[in-house]
């Protein structure tokens, strides 16, 4: 696999990563790997629903490095820039109530 992996695989990796921390469960029940048999079908709970203290623009953030296709997740550079200035925003003493 280490041939085929792109800076995309790393998005997916922490969109993983954010949303089992976030919500304190896996983010699903079936193998990755048939996730992409059904592209346009959503296979996770939308963070919206399994954490709704998580401001829009960072559940939607995290939700597009779950995306199947590689070419629709964010890049690094964007992803760290809404991170940095979601943390601006809110202050970095502000916490999350997990669901």
């Amino acid at each position: 696999g280490a041939k085929l992996a792109r800076p995309a695989s790393d998005m997916f990796s922490y969109g993983i990563i954010a949303y089992e921390l976030l919500t304190g469960r896996l983010l699903s029940e079936t193998p990755l790997i048939l996730m992409a048999l059904k592209p346009q079908q959503r296979w996770f709970t939308a963070l919206s629903v399994a954490c709704p203290a998580l401001p829009e623009s960072i559940a939607s953030l995290i939700e597009r490095c779950l995306d199947v296709l590689p070419e629709n997740r964010p890049a690094a550079t964007e992803l760290t820039g809404l991170l940095k200035l979601w943390k601006e925003k809110t202050g970095s003493q502000r916490s999350l109530k997990l669901s």
